[in-house]
């Protein structure tokens, strides 16, 4: 999750995080003048197999600590509220198939934190690597805030809620990423 707040005075943090922001704002343009049948879904830190981006936190985390690579981090200090992706799915069909939607705001989220530091232990927990994550060995990142969806209003509006615990999908998640990349000879144990 990226984009700010759209009704806060937050500006974004990078260049993606602007695009979404825009995207939002013009969303919201539409519906008011044109009455265009529009939702925004608010997408937190959206994780899970086959993410394409090896570079996005969990899959080159993971990567790396299963091929013995010690993966370079930041402190790990901040807080982000982490989403299954087969979760984001669901919830966006309830978008899709809810009336009375149009022009609203819908946080897909956990409606919870976890820093950055605590979901690499957890992976360092699932994964048994041979090696460490780097903390530190990376600056923050500047302007980055925790944002925490609000999962009782989305329940409300369209009746959805989150399945998928951090500790199962992480584990769903390690399992892919081991059926892809280790060799086959690892996989048995060789």
């Amino acid at each position: 999750m990226e984009e700010p707040d759209v009704n806060s005075t937050d500006v974004p943090n990078s260049p993606y995080s602007a695009a979404k922001w825009a995207g939002t704002g013009y969303a919201r343009m539409f519906f008011n003048l044109y009455n265009t049948p529009v939702v925004n879904a608010t997408l937190y830190m959206v994780y899970g197999p086959d993410q394409k981006d090896m570079t996005k936190l969990i899959p080159y985390v993971t990567s790396a600590l299963l091929q013995g690579i010690p993966p370079k981090l930041s402190s790990g200090k901040r807080d982000v509220d982490w989403i299954y992706v087969s979760d984001v799915v669901d919830g966006l069909i309830e978008l899709a198939i809810t009336p009375g939607v149009e022009g609203k705001i819908i946080d897909l989220g956990s409606g919870e934190t976890c820093s950055i530091r605590s979901l690499i232990e957890k992976l360092v927990d699932i994964i048994k690597p041979d090696v460490s994550p780097l903390f530190n060995a990376l600056p923050e990142r500047p302007l980055e805030k925790t944002r925490i969806a609000n999962v009782e209003l989305t329940q409300n509006v369209i009746n959805w809620k989150p399945k998928v615990s951090l500790e199962d999908g992480l584990k769903k998640t390690v399992d892919w990423y081991r059926e892809k990349i280790l060799p086959t000879s690892k996989k048995n144990g060789d």
